[in-house]
């Protein structure tokens, strides 16, 4: 039975040495590398690039070059000049063939475009919120991430106690045999230690399977091979909490999450737009001119330009314009109340976050004392056991409330760990929160 129990314990030692070593850290890099929703915001973003690019487009000159050259023939009477044959002498109502060449450079330009101006200084501001959407969708998977991998984590060290506690049903199943082969027990505690084995082995094996189907979710999530296995490196769940107030965990998240910066970003383009859409009643300037050259053929050739400004003023648009400005102030007033919406929602998500803490680290000290207490109980019920004051009734019952108190310490360590990731998160920066919180240590 001991060559059993130390195989056993060798086949455990194999299994966590095994797979690509992975740190909370890596697996949020990867994590935010791969996602889709980060690749999504990342095309958002490169599209309101985009639609920047044309709008400053409409402000800066338009410069293009064309070169052709053609030979014509012209039928004047089909455009109704056949009467004339007989008024001219000489005239004929086919003209042609004959060469035009042109050579021409042309430039548009618009001087005074207020609206325009507005318009693309209001994409300018799309292009940064598009930035910060892409910051928020990181920290929203960093968030994921460390969720996911403290799952494992918590479900590892599950199946390391479950493996522990299957190892200790084992010697106390050794002892009880021993014991009834020298005629101190009854067969019944020969049983009963081995009912406690079987579970045992049966928790192992549910834990096994638990701790392996976690892995392979965090392998998903963060884009690594699910064939490739992963060893987890970052295993301690600290018992610490975090040391900030609730005035300046507001402050900072105010200023640190992208999803809110980007409500300032969308605030900011709104109101441009409603000042583009009240300059579509004022005048514009432009200027259009060319030079080239135009003759019978390439080497015939004399230069020819024009020039035209112009001024148009609206007078009468249909109600498009009071249609562009009424579409825009609602846009402006939706995005307002959405950034005061989130900021209310912010409130109560680092309210929550902060209860949460509290409450799992008291959880955790109160489990804590539990496990120390129930591990004293079982110590004292085998030494009861062996000495033959009673059956190993107080043993195995000792046992069950040693997995319940286990239990109850890995669930609280594991919740105070999902609490700080939960504010890392409603603070805002959340990759550097998390190694502020969870790793204890900051970039």
């Amino acid at each position: 039975m001991r060559i059993r129990i130390f195989a056993s314990l060798l086949t455990v030692s194999s299994l966590w040495a095994q797979g690509t070593p992975l740190s909370l850290a890596d697996a949020v890099t990867r994590g935010v590398r791969t996602n889709i929703a980060v690749l999504v915001n990342e095309t958002n973003r490169d599209s309101a690039i985009g639609a920047d690019k044309r709008a400053l487009a409409a402000l800066l000159p338009n410069l293009s070059i064309s070169v052709a050259e053609s030979v014509r023939q012209t039928n004047l009477a089909a455009f109704g000049f056949s009467g004339f044959a007989g008024s001219f002498e000489g005239f004929k109502s086919v003209v042609g063939p004959f060469g035009l060449f042109d050579a021409r450079a042309a430039l548009n330009m618009s001087l005074l475009d207020l609206s325009s101006r507005y318009g693309r200084q209001a994409s300018t501001e799309n292009v940064a919120s598009s930035r910060e959407a892409i910051d928020d969708a990181r920290d929203t998977v960093a968030s994921l991430v460390a969720s996911l991998y403290y799952q494992a984590v918590a479900l590892e060290s599950r199946l390391r106690t479950a493996e522990a506690q299957r190892a200790t049903s084992e010697r106390l199943y050794q002892q009880a045999q021993d014991q009834k082969n020298a005629g101190v027990v009854a067969g019944i505690d020969v049983l009963r230690a081995q009912v406690q084995l079987q579970g045992d082995e049966q928790r192992v094996i549910a834990a096994r399977n638990d701790w392996a189907k976690q892995k392979l979710r965090l392998a998903n999530a963060i884009g690594m091979p699910l064939t490739d296995p992963i060893r987890l490196t970052d295993t301690q769940m600290s018992e610490t909490t975090v040391d900030l107030t609730l005035d300046g965990a507001l402050q900072e998240a105010l200023q640190g999450r992208a999803d809110y910066r980007s409500y300032a970003t969308r605030i900011r383009s709104a109101e441009l737009r409603v000042q583009a859409a009240r300059a579509e009643r004022l005048p514009t300037v432009g200027v259009q001119s060319d030079y080239g050259l135009l003759g019978k053929s390439a080497v015939q050739t004399h230069g020819t330009f024009s020039v035209t400004a112009g001024v148009r003023v609206p007078i009468f648009e249909g109600g498009r314009i009071e249609g562009d400005i009424q579409q825009a102030d609602a846009q402006l007033r939706e995005q307002k109340a959405r950034q005061m919406d989130l900021a209310n929602h912010i409130d109560l998500e680092i309210r929550s976050a902060m209860l949460d803490i509290e409450s799992a680290s008291q959880r955790t000290a109160a489990a804590k004392t539990a496990t120390r207490l129930a591990d004293l109980q079982l110590e004292q019920a085998r030494d009861r056991f062996t000495a033959g004051v009673t059956d190993n009734l107080e043993v195995v019952q000792s046992q069950s409330a040693v997995a319940v108190a286990q239990d109850n310490y890995i669930n609280s360590l594991f919740e105070l760990q999902l609490a700080k990731a939960a504010l890392a998160r409603a603070l805002g920066q959340t990759e550097r929160n998390l190694q502020r919180f969870l790793i204890g240590r900051s970039n």
